[in-house]
């Protein structure tokens, strides 16, 4: 999703214009459009005949110089970027789009507006225009990706301008020298020196140590003083100043010298050191950025010579495997802080990239000494030296354990799925042949003149009648067939209770009824009575005999918003639930049943509750004397969210 320049979030729409040709080529996997919208590159799509921009990540917002994604999406390359005009760009755009082929540019120059500062700035890609195609072979749009080079661009650059002034310095020798006699206070500079300190050869020595004295940067001058006070004692002076050209403005002076000839005169040079210290700031600063941007990523380096006697790991892998920063660390260690069952398939694939010239990628866990556990992604590769020779193992590690989450989670998601398929296959079948039973019984009875047997036959389509009803719920576990309708919700938990009041009634559980509901609400009816059947069905395992089942209803407003609505309250005097079984109770296939349950039926309950707007809220304790469980459900009187889902 892209993002302003203050870091808020787009609008849902911007977000989700990512087209399906391409969202759609990872199924399974991590969400995409996520990955593009974190990823350390400019992205963009442009959609339609007119190629108009229907995609950015907050990247390409940054790089472009955009306060926000709405200053490029809906727009065509020309409008959203007008400064490209003159540069190339757009031709090259249009020929892929003509072409069907797609472009890729090397540190490609472009003027960008920046439009916090209104200035406009030279900026350096490596990029590719990728076409994507429909089924037809026809032009979609084009997907564009997009590295900013600008940084590494500036410090090669000022690194080889440097190199260039250093060497052309020592062929011609432009290196600023003086004499300085401190007994007699005496100095000569040299024209190169002048130039750079931008003083007159022709003034007086005081009135150039006055101008020198004015240019030094205020918090150097007592160092610059100190070390030439110091330099008549000890006979040599080194120190580094800023120093304001009137010209050239701020500049970095190294000096050094040195007596000579046994006297009180001291010679040395000056060189100037400005491009040095921009390119040592520029490349700290790079460095600063790569290590946040491998931070970010939760990604170590490591190295290893060959063979493995000694690993260098800095402190994020160390992290990874529970070590502490200043921790040694062998291969002995390494394999001692992988989970055992992972050891010896790390090893093998170790010893299989360095014997094959292939690739390292593996993926492990490590375990501290309190048995906690990490999923790590391990990838690397071997060097070797000019006889084939394997001579260094190096990579880096990166933590997976989010993603292992992830991908367990859409596992899970794909068991829910089959399961509702698998009830409604089995329930379709069973539900046939019992209808057919049901009716056999209505003939018996409607032909029998014997009283017994039509007795029997009434009891047993009363029973089929509940088996036939649990089928009907289970059918409908996967879908809906029907609209919503309006319902009393006293006759819908009515009608749900009367599954379980025979057996309460052996069981000795007395049914408390308090329905003071006026109002039917619109709702899924069937899939409201299986909520409700779920609940009362675990109210009923969690009591035992002589218990307490109460089932209210009220007329209520919803307390934050106004909405009228109804509540439900489904409370026992059952054993109730610890503070853990709690915080997992609506967790897909977690049951405190045993083989007994499958862990869904609460998942299936919340889902459907969340489809009407209902909002739903548990209490329970296990105090003695004082046990119990208490659901109470609000819903709206208004449409559900999704009808027909």
């Amino acid at each position: 999703m892209a993002t302003t320049s203050s870091g808020a979030a787009q609008k849902k729409s911007s977000r989700s214009s990512l087209p399906k040709s391409i969202a759609s080529q990872n199924a399974g996997q991590p969400n995409l459009e996520e990955l593009l919208a974190h990823a350390p590159a400019a992205i963009a799509v442009l959609s339609g005949p007119e190629l108009r921009c229907s995609y950015v990540n907050d990247m390409a917002v940054r790089v472009t110089g955009r306060l926000s994604a709405d200053q490029l999406l809906g727009k065509t390359f020309r409008e959203g970027i007008p400064e490209f005009e003159g540069t190339g760009v757009y031709e090259i755009v249009e020929e892929v789009a003509r072409s069907l082929r797609p472009f890729v540019g090397r540190e490609y120059k472009v003027p960008l507006l920046q439009f916090e500062t209104g200035t406009l700035t030279d900026r350096y890609f490596d990029f590719v225009c990728q076409p994507m195609l429909d089924e037809n072979g026809g032009l979609q749009g084009i997907f564009i990706h997009a590295v900013d080079l600008t940084d590494r661009v500036l410090i090669r650059r000022a690194l080889e301008a440097t190199q260039e002034h250093l060497r052309l310095a020592h062929e011609a020798a432009q290196v600023g020298t003086w004499e300085w006699d401190g007994a007699a206070n005496t100095r000569v500079l040299s024209p190169e020196l002048h130039e750079m300190f931008g003083t007159d050869p022709k003034a007086s020595d005081r009135e150039i140590e006055e101008t020198w004295a004015s240019r030094l940067h205020p918090a150097d001058k007592a160092d610059v003083f100190a070390a030439m006070s110091g330099a008549s004692r000890s006979g040599s002076l080194e120190v580094e100043y800023r120093y304001q050209h009137p010209l050239r403005g701020e500049r970095f002076f190294y000096t050094k010298g040195r007596v000579v000839d046994g006297g009180t005169r001291l010679m040395g040079v000056v060189l100037d050191v400005t491009d040095q210290k921009n390119a040592s700031k520029l490349a700290a600063e790079q460095r600063e950025r790569f290590e946040f941007a491998t931070g970010a990523g939760d990604i170590g380096y490591w190295f290893c010579d060959l063979p493995f006697d000694k690993l260098i790991w800095d402190e994020r892998v160390k992290e990874h495997f529970w070590l502490a920063p200043d921790a040694d660390v062998d291969i002995e260690l390494f394999y001692r802080c992988i989970h055992p069952d992972d050891r010896e398939m790390t090893k093998r694939a170790i010893e299989e990239s360095i014997a094959n010239h292939t690739n390292y990628d593996v993926e492990y866990r490590t375990i501290s000494l309190e048995g906690k556990q990490k999923w790590i992604r391990a990838t690397g590769r071997t060097a070797y030296d000019e006889s084939g020779r394997p001579i260094r193992f190096d990579g880096v590690t990166q933590e997976v354990t989010a993603l292992k989450q992830t991908r367990e989670a859409l596992i899970r998601s794909e068991k829910l799925a089959l399961v509702g398929r698998l009830a409604t296959s089995i329930s379709h079948e069973i539900n046939n042949p019992l209808e057919a039973v049901i009716n056999l019984l209505y003939l018996i009875n409607q032909n029998s003149t014997d009283e017994m047997v039509r007795a029997f036959s009434e009891s047993a389509q009363q029973e089929l009648a509940r088996v036939s009803h649990i089928v009907t719920h289970t059918l409908r576990f996967n879908r809906q067939p029907h609209g919503a309708e309006r319902e009393k919700l006293s006759n819908l938990l009515d009608s749900s209770a009367a599954i379980y009041t025979p057996r309460m009634k052996s069981l000795g559980v007395e049914i408390v009824r308090d329905y003071g509901d006026s109002q039917p609400v619109l709702c899924f009816g069937s899939e409201i009575r299986q909520v409700f059947a779920n609940l009362i069905g675990n109210s009923f395992d969690a009591l035992k005999p002589g218990g307490r089942l109460m089932l209210k209803t009220r007329d209520q407003a919803n307390p934050r918003t106004g909405e009228p609505g109804v509540l439900v309250s489904i409370a026992d005097s059952g054993s109730g639930m610890n503070e853990e079984t709690k915080k997992r109770l609506f967790e897909p296939f977690f049951t405190t049943k045993g083989e007994k349950g499958t862990g869904l039926g609460l998942w299936v309950s919340r889902e459907i509750l969340r489809k009407h707007r209902a909002v739903l809220r548990v209490r329970s304790r296990q105090t003695a004397g004082k046990s119990g469980t208490a659901f109470s459900i609000w819903l709206p009187m208004g449409t559900p969210a999704s009808e027909g889902k």
